[in-house]
């Protein structure tokens, strides 16, 4: 609606009060008219915002203590812009991500995510279970090039029982006098059940390796670990005979 003037008041006209009360009554209308148009928008609209003022993301996570997804459920129900560093709690790169979020319902949510090489991440919750990243991150929990013997001890940064599965354990070959090389790869599981039932046990694992000969030979590598929840460690048993022509390289979570 629009508003013209009713009366063209030049100087030294005579206003009545009439004339005056019209105007008045018309702007009033108009204003009530606007008002009335005000509460219909945001009866009928969506009010709710999916980023800040100027454009930002709503939820920003630069705290790597805390966990994405617990962060974006706080948020309530909604649709919702975030961003994550490297290193915070479920974000599934190894980089920073910027993602939405939207949250349907209480204990229903979707997430999409992407990090700085235009990987793509997707989670869902379904009645309060998150079903897992897709794809995966391969979080590499520990690096190194041991046998490993019995003064070894592997440290992952997160416990066997704290992964959605366990670890892989990621074994190369290696040359006698020369070391490992980046190639034979092999990789054996620990399942996460295991850390319950054998706390501290003995887990024989063989590694396939053609190494030693150069004839193409195959030869097998036994390899003897103590697993713990949280730590792994070796035996003197593992660097003798063809069992030192592998050595565990890479811990990684799945």
């Amino acid at each position: 609606m629009t508003w013209s003037r009713l009366y063209d008041f030049q100087p030294g006209t005579t206003i009545s009060s009439s004339q005056v009360d019209d105007e008045f009554n018309q702007l009033i209308a108009i204003v009530n008219t606007l008002d009335g148009t005000d509460t219909n928008i945001k009866a009928s609209a969506q009010m709710t915002k999916i980023t800040t003022n100027d454009g930002g993301v709503k939820l920003s996570v630069s705290d790597k203590t805390k966990d994405i997804l617990a962060e974006l459920l706080a948020l309530g129900k909604g649709l919702h812009t975030f961003y994550a560093v490297s290193g915070a709690k479920n974000n599934p790169s190894t980089q920073s991500i910027r993602g939405i979020a939207h949250i349907t319902s209480e204990g229903y949510a979707w997430v999409l995510a992407f990090d700085l090489n235009k990987n793509m991440y997707v989670n869902y919750q379904d009645n309060g279970s998150w079903k897992g990243w897709n794809p995966p991150k391969q979080n590499i929990l520990w690096e190194g090039n041991v046998y490993p013997y019995d003064t070894d001890t592997i440290k992952p940064s997160k416990k066997l029982s704290e992964c959605q599965h366990g670890w892989v354990l990621v074994w190369s070959d290696y040359v006698v006098g020369s070391g490992s090389r980046d190639l034979e790869w092999y990789t054996t599981l620990i399942p996460k059940s295991f850390a319950g039932f054998d706390k501290g046990g003995g887990f024989i694992e063989q590694i396939p390796t053609s190494l030693g000969t150069g004839d193409g030979t195959g030869k097998v590598a036994t390899k003897y670990l103590y697993i713990n929840d949280g730590d792994i460690t070796g035996k003197t048993i593992n660097s003798t005979g063809e069992n030192r022509l592998a050595v565990l390289r890479k811990v990684i979570e799945i």
